[in-house]
């Protein structure tokens, strides 16, 4: 073990001079912060990997770090599979993360591949191990096996360690403090060209040897570098010595068929041109070499993609692993170094999933796993907020006791799984027997609803995981127990697989539980927004908002948009505290808000959508809404014109308002009466109605009082039609006992002349003379 903690710790003296080589600094932040959010391998990870491969974990291996422990299992491992995917894991930039992933999971599938005669990453790690001993070999180095395993950085560093010439040591110092994919192109190309300048370098610096002498030795170091550069071969000085055209023998001879590199061999030797032989051995090699290389990364490219369809594939038939599934798809949408990634580490990273149930009524319930002990059903916080949802996070990996079926474990606490336990599903640790393996078994099959997943005990066939009354038992339809009731128990027993972190936020309960809001909402057409306690969102039909105190409601069509247009419920009338009705006359929709006196938003095909609220909205409920006189408001509540009051219009035949002031309160005025109102100045010259529009006491005619200073009415009949009556003459109107006097109704409003004021009744005329004050009443 001295060997391997030697090789795998970078010494720091070569940390000093370069001041990117600290991998924390030189690392991508997405990289830097992956690498922080692996949790190392528990020692029961370990023991797992260990004994798959054959080996006891003794105290010895066990304390050892992840990437120690790997390269300990690669140097006793067998399997040709298991010891690439360790080798790629050893070999990796971020290798501690890496290393982490292959005890956790990698070995795992790398002995499956193995017992299934299944070759991937061996010949990924061959490539690797080429590259780097190709590009030793171009110094003289044979690097041995465990230095192959290291990192390109690690690597690069060993050759800076052992190389002489002054130009390597340079290009392997620069290509040690960049990143990983300019310390592969210093093995493939620069520490060739970088010998090359140390070799002409030394060629050119002997003064004692004469210009032939000089040339033979470029034709030797061109030779020597092709040898080791491309064929990893060290030649024989009597290799060096052979004639170009016998070179490229030697290079036909040693070359794998059916590679570019022998194709260009073949070309060279046909031509009879020295020149062509020359530009083969100095060029044409390297060109050839990078040909078989790029075909062989297209090669492992295509074999990727097609090991990530598989995944996909088998994740979408498991019906447990939505994420995954979405993974390898956008994997397979991005780029080669997105696929391999994926491999790697993406397939992993993406096994959490929650587990909500499908029944009607706790849709947006999830499995919880917050506490050990009998497993539950939630839904949660109503609000997203830090930790919320995480108690309904599982890692859901191969089944325990059937690598076909499932195992749901809580994701932060390695080793705690769902499991039955006497029929109860409970939350507990594993003790690492048969019977908790089986117990935390669950096998996958189409929901039994015909929608979403089923899951079957596995140690308990024919009974499946379902919630009733709130908590979770591995049940069937038999009746046995109580929890098997056959009752709902199809739906009980399926359950819909989504990510991590759920929130069912009180809108989303709502829609998933009430079949008739969804199907008048459709889906969701955006994410759900906020506004301090606020919360709303968008469907295809509308729109539902929400508060702790009010619940989810619902608004649609031209409604929401008023609402929207006044200002949403940033504005004083407050959020829905209906759904959107039909109106009783089955004509209109309407809302009704939070505002404290009470606010609604009415709508019907002829007059449209308008806000009525406080008193005057409460003057109109006492008149009987839409059915009564006025029908539905024609406005929404206005300032009136002195700047006082304020008003609706309604679709009264013949026009109807309601008006209100601090002084009169709301009263409506309608018809006729209104009309001459208006006429007259309304509010600015006759006031504020103080009553509604009134029978007179005789039966005949309708009036209203208003808030003139001195007095102001306005009386109608069908006979005298209507007019305002006001100031003294409506004083001695009114002494002498209104419309039942032998007056009777007025039939013209006031005249003025000479300074008398006259008013005609149907019985005669009231005159006040303005100067003496006398009021006088003449009959006939």
């Amino acid at each position: 073990m001295v060997v391997a903690v030697a090789i795998c710790a970078v010494p720091a003296g070569l940390l000093s001079p370069v001041a990117t080589a600290d991998p924390a600094q030189g690392a991508p932040a997405a990289q830097q912060a992956e690498a922080a959010e692996v949790p190392d391998a528990t020692l029961q990870d370990k023991v797992r990997a260990a004994s798959a491969l054959g080996i006891v974990a003794d105290d010895e291996l066990l304390v050892l770090g992840d990437r120690n422990f790997v390269f300990e299992l690669w140097s006793r491992a067998e399997g040709e599979e298991v010891r690439a995917s360790a080798e790629l894991a050893l070999g990796e930039t971020d290798s501690d993360a890496a290393c982490t992933a292959w005890i956790k999971n990698g070995v795992h599938e790398a002995v499956k591949r193995d017992q299934a005669d299944e070759l991937r990453d061996a010949e990924k790690a061959r490539i690797a191990r080429e590259l780097k001993r190709n590009g030793a070999m171009v110094i003289g180095i044979e690097p041995p096996p465990e230095m192959l395993v290291l990192g390109y950085r690690d690597f690069v560093y060993e050759l800076w360690d052992r190389a002489e010439g002054e130009r390597v040591k340079a290009a392997a110092l620069e290509a040690f403090g960049a990143d990983e994919a300019a310390q592969k192109q210093f093995l493939a190309e620069g520490i060739r060209e970088a010998h090359e300048q140390d070799q002409l370098d030394a060629i050119e610096e002997d003064e004692q040897a004469s210009e032939e002498e000089k040339a033979r030795q470029r034709a030797r170091a061109a030779k020597d570098r092709a040898m080791r550069s491309v064929l990893g071969v060290v030649p024989t000085e009597g290799m060096l010595d052979l004639s170009d055209d016998n070179f490229i023998r030697e290079v036909w001879d040693r070359a794998e068929p059916d590679t570019e590199v022998q194709a260009a061999a073949v070309a060279a030797l046909r031509s009879s041109d020295p020149a062509v032989w020359k530009q083969f051995i100095e060029v044409g090699i390297y060109d050839a070499d990078e040909r078989d290389k790029a075909n062989e990364l297209r090669e492992q490219e295509e074999a990727d993609r097609k090991r990530v369809l598989e995944i996909k594939t088998w994740a979408e038939n498991s019906l447990v692993h939505p994420g995954l599934a979405h993974a390898a798809q956008t994997a397979l949408d991005s780029g080669p170094a997105d696929v391999s990634h994926f491999l790697r580490y993406g397939q992993y990273d993406a096994l959490v999933q929650s587990l909500q149930a499908d029944t009607r009524g706790v849709r947006g319930w999830y499995i919880r796993n917050g506490e050990d002990g009998p497993a539950s059903i939630h839904p949660g916080e109503p609000v997203p907020g830090p930790e919320v949802g995480t108690d309904a996070n599982w890692k859901v990996i191969r089944g325990l006791a059937d690598p076909e079926c499932h195992s749901m474990e809580v994701v932060g606490r390695p080793g705690v799984y769902l499991r039955q336990q006497d029929l109860r599903v409970k939350v507990q640790p594993s003790d690492g027997s048969d019977q908790f393996r089986a117990d935390a078994t669950w096998c996958s099959e189409l929901g039994l609803q015909g929608g979403g997943v089923s899951l079957e005990s596995f140690g308990q066939p024919g009974r499946y995981l379902r919630h009733i009354d709130g908590q979770l038992w591995a049940a069937n339809d038999s009746g046995e127990h109580w929890f098997d009731n056959a009752g709902l128990f199809i739906y009980d027993a399926s359950w819909r697989v989504h990510g991590e972190n759920p929130v069912s936020t009180g809108l989303l309960l709502r829609w998933l539980n009430d079949d008739q809001i969804r199907g008048r909402l459709g889906w969701p057409v955006d994410e759900e927004q906020a506004d301090g306690d606020v919360r709303w969102r968008d469907y295809e039909h509308g729109r539902m908002y929400w508060t702790g105190e009010t619940g989810a409601k619902q608004m649609e069509g031209p409604v929401l948009t008023k609402y929207v247009d006044l200002g949403g419920h940033r504005t004083a009338i407050g959020v829905p505290i209906t759904d959107q009705h039909k109106t009783p006359d089955g004509i209109g929709r309407y809302n009704h808000f939070s505002h404290g006196p009470g606010a609604s938003i009415y709508w019907s095909p002829d007059t449209g959508a308008h806000l009525i609220h406080g008193a005057i909205r409460k003057k109109w409920a006492e008149l009987g809404w839409e059915k009564g006189l006025f029908g539905y408001p024609i406005t929404d509540e206005l300032v009136a014109s002195d700047g006082v009051g304020r008003y609706n219009d309604f679709d009264y035949p013949d026009g109807g308002s309601i008006y209100w002031s601090p002084d009169s309160g709301a009263h409506e005025i309608h018809g006729a009466i209104r009309s001459i109102w208006k006429r007259l100045g309304a509010e600015q010259e006759l006031g504020y109605p103080t009553t509604d529009e009134t029978k007179t006491p005789d039966g005949v005619g309708r009036y209203n009082h208003l808030t003139h200073p001195d007095g102001a009415s306005i009386y109608w009949s069908p006979n005298s039609g209507a007019h305002a009556v006001r100031g003294k003459i409506r004083d001695k109107w009114s002494a002498l006992g209104w419309e039942r006097s032998r007056l009777g109704y007025p039939v013209a409003g006031q005249t003025e002349s000479g300074g008398v004021l006259t008013q005609r009744f149907q019985g005669g005329r009231i005159e006040h003379d303005k100067e003496t004050g006398r009021t006088t009443v003449h009959y006939g």
